[in-house]
């Protein structure tokens, strides 16, 4: 009887190390099964998105883009996007302007993403709902002429408003899906005005822009965890 309750005493620690091992094992399995969602990615994800660029932080009104936005996995860390719409543009919309102007115009671009940490956020089990994290990427903007112009100033002309573009940006990113919430926020380091001429023309600029939106919910899967 004493060699036995000797024998209880010994085991019992390990008995408790393994059940509290079991019950956090138990616990992961059961997290990861309630959170399928958040390391899930949609082939086909729908947006529709409201964004800014930060052009000019002098400018107390900025620039104002409402797109919708569609993004295609084609691999488990490569994506096309492509968003379309109406950007609202407000050229020399600073404190001391008295007749601001202020244009309409379509825009639209087109851009190639690679996330570069993906698998790393995957292994300290953080989210990578449809292309959570941070990536590299390069694009091509496109402005057209303005459609409207709206200014206090008469006799105003285009020549008063923003001008149509055509800008190819190579970009540093992060985006981020919260249940159907969308935020995104970018830098490009680089950008190359395309002219009229066969030669690209870089202004030495930073760009930047902070985007918000709506994540229209998609069955299809997929990668997954």
């Amino acid at each position: 009887m004493k060699k036995t309750f000797l024998l209880i005493i010994f085991l019992f620690p390990f008995w408790g190390i393994a059940q509290e091992l079991t019950s956090d094992d138990t616990k992961s399995t059961l997290q990861m099964k309630l959170d399928e969602n958040q390391y899930s990615i949609s082939k086909d994800i729908y947006r529709l998105i409201i964004s800014t660029p930060l052009k000019d932080l002098s400018y107390y009104v900025p620039d104002i883009m409402v797109l919708g936005n569609y993004e295609h996995a084609l691999y488990n860390n490569v994506s096309i996007v492509a968003s379309a719409g109406i950007r609202m543009c407000n050229k020399s919309f600073g404190l001391y302007v008295p007749n601001p102007v202020s244009s309409y115009h379509f825009t639209g671009s087109a851009e190639i993403r690679y996330y570069y940490a993906l698998q790393k956020r995957e292994k300290k089990l953080r989210p990578t709902q449809n292309f959570t994290g941070g990536y590299l990427s390069i694009s091509q903007y496109f402005l057209t002429n303005p459609f409207t112009i709206i200014s206090k100033a008469e006799n105003v002309s285009n020549k008063d408003a923003a001008p149509g573009q055509a800008i190819i940006y190579l970009n540093i990113g992060y985006q981020k899906q919260w249940k159907q919430f969308y935020f995104n926020c970018f830098a490009a380091p680089l950008q190359f005005y395309v002219t009229n001429k066969p030669i690209m023309k870089y202004d030495g600029s930073f760009p930047a822009g902070i985007t918000i939106g709506y994540v229209f919910k998609n069955k299809q899967k997929r990668f997954s965890r």
